[in-house]
């Protein structure tokens, strides 16, 4: 008899892996919690695929299902999930431990080179530990784990409800100071730019006011330090061409009057340079192999660091050793005198650093980057955070919708989103800077997953940008999405999935779900190309459906 049933990972948004799929002959998942490790990014650039966040995953069937949530060891643990007819009759989910960390190295050259993998001498100091709760009855779904997993950060992390939103909340991004390669008699230097000053993004906000969007956040990244490429965090040296300081406080007091805050993105991990000659041998964190960790930059077509090609461009970033962290935010919070500050990798990605005598591994890491982010006084809007930093966050962005689509899993749910909506904030990537997902498509995700809307926007037009290292931002100019935020602003309010929090969701048919909201609101999306039939309705392709109102 075939047993019913599936496996939950928390693969991007969260994955399903029905039980005997079938697809035995598909590579089995395994995943690394947290991502890559910062300090050991590979010499050629990897598949682009989304991360595991947080430590749990679970199992459901017939007679009860379980939750796993790995409670120690979580940055050395790896999950892994299996289906039947492989090795044995047996549909599997469980966890491994790394004890220490490798690294591949290349010795020789021409064609005597071959592989070597380094590892480092100590090992981990953790204990290793998965709580396992079981579940039956309504409980035994995606959903219960997901619940599961909220409980538990709420009774043992001391995650508290920030959410206190009653309709759509719109994240801008604004892209501040950039540098640009310039010429003077011939010779090649990097002059710093402006994108959006601070008078400009109080235009762009006042015409955002003028279309009724007064739900809002406002995201700066490059004000300080160098822009976008922005030196060591000791300070809050704020960028001239942007206005200097003086004009980000006008700024953030008219901010303060709209009930509008401000979140100045900074970098405590990574520095394109340091203020002090030979400061990279002190603050830099070590590969295994003993080279200072790189935050490579890579080009595409050759999938290598540029450092490592022929192409002009500026040098890769120093990842800074997690020793660090608390030092250079206590010298940098002595200048920064606003209510908010959004970290770029703190909470969002992990870094060891591997000296070969005294090797401090990611665990250990956590604990520093949650020592740093419970003394952070401003209010604190996190990337994606991992699951250890979810209770230091006031608002989220970028969290992910999708999953990684391995052959092997049958279909995405909002797993993370399940955990979070009622709790705390949150947004998805930034909509106009998708390359492979259609506008319909994301605003529809909007709505499977309860999240907010996020826009990165710059005054000046993004062609200025043609011939720099920042065309990922080509997609910017503000003048050409304010009719499409004020539409996407509009309907969700008029659905209104933000009077509620997720309460449920489920697969009806490949590509349908339907989602329940705690006030009542049930909606069928449809991501299909066709129409399909739900209940009597006809629910047309790629749109959604309201089965019940408020």
């Amino acid at each position: 008899m075939t047993t019913e049933g599936y496996i939950v990972v928390p693969d991007g948004s969260g994955a399903i892996i029905e039980f005997n799929n079938g697809k035995f002959y598909q590579n089995a998942y395994r995943k690394r919690l947290y991502g890559q490790d910062l300090s050991l990014l590979p010499y050629e650039m990897a598949e682009q695929q989304q991360k595991i966040s947080i430590p749990l995953f679970g199992m459901v069937k017939e007679e009860g299902g379980f939750a796993a949530i790995i409670t120690q060891g979580d940055a050395m643990a790896a999950i892994n999930a299996d289906v039947s007819e492989r090795i044995d009759s047996y549909n599997k989910a469980f966890v491994t431990f790394n004890m220490r960390e490798s690294e591949s190295v290349t010795i020789g050259s021409g064609f005597n080179q071959y592989g070597v993998d380094l590892w480092t001498k100590k090992l981990v100091q953790t204990d290793f530990t998965v709580r396992f709760i079981f579940l039956e009855g309504t409980d035994n779904n995606y959903v219960g784990i997901a619940k599961a997993y909220q409980n538990y950060l709420i009774d043992t992390q001391g995650l508290i409800s920030t959410d206190q939103t009653t309709g759509a909340v719109l994240t801008t991004e604004f892209i501040g100071a950039y540098d640009r390669k310039e010429f003077f008699l011939g010779i090649p230097y990097y002059a710093l730019e402006s994108l959006t000053t601070f008078d400009e993004a109080k235009k762009i906000v006042m015409e955002l006011n003028e279309l009724g969007i007064n739900d809002m956040n406002v995201l700066y990244s490059g004000i300080m330090n160098g822009g976008l490429d922005s030196s060591i965090h000791t300070k809050s040296d704020i960028e001239r061409v942007l206005g200097g300081q003086r004009d980000l406080n006008a700024f953030n007091q008219y901010l303060n009057g709209e009930n509008i805050e401000l979140y100045n993105m900074i970098d405590i991990m990574t520095a394109s340079k340091y203020n002090r000659l030979f400061d990279q041998y002190k603050y830099t964190a070590n590969r295994i192999s003993g080279a200072l960790s790189l935050n490579f930059n890579y080009h595409y077509p050759t999938r290598l660091p540029y450092s490592e090609t022929t192409y002009m461009h500026s040098g890769d970033d120093y990842v800074i050793n997690p020793l660090y962290y608390q030092a250079i935010y206590d010298r940098f919070a002595k200048d920064y005198d606003y209510n908010g500050v959004a970290f770029l990798n703190m909470g969002s990605i992990l870094a060891g650093s591997y000296n070969k005598n005294n090797a401090l591994y990611k665990q250990e890491a956590i604990r520093l980057q949650q020592s740093l982010l419970s003394e952070v006084d401003e209010k604190v809007m996190l990337t994606n955070p991992l699951g250890y930093a979810i209770p230091y966050t006031d608002y989220i962005t970028d969290l992910p919708t999708e999953t990684t689509l391995y052959a092997i899993i049958d279909y995405q749910i909002p797993l993370l989103q399940l955990v979070l909506s009622g709790i705390v904030d949150y947004s998805g990537d930034s909509i106009n800077l998708s390359s492979d997902r259609s506008i319909e498509y994301q605003f529809l995700k909007l709505i499977e997953t309860g999240s907010n809307v996020k826009y990165t926007l710059t005054y000046d037009s993004s062609q200025e940008l043609l011939n720099t290292e920042y065309n990922y931002y080509m997609t910017t100019h503000y003048i050409n999405w304010l009719d499409m935020i004020e539409e996407q602003i509009t309907e969700i309010n008029a659905i209104g999935i933000h009077e509620g929090y997720l309460v449920s969701h489920e697969q009806l048919s490949l590509n349908v779900f339907e989602v329940t909201y705690s006030h009542g609101l049930r909606i069928v999306i449809n991501y299909n190309l066709t129409s399909v039939t739900v209940e009597g309705h006809l629910v047309s392709g790629m749109d959604y459906f309201i089965l019940e109102g408020a």
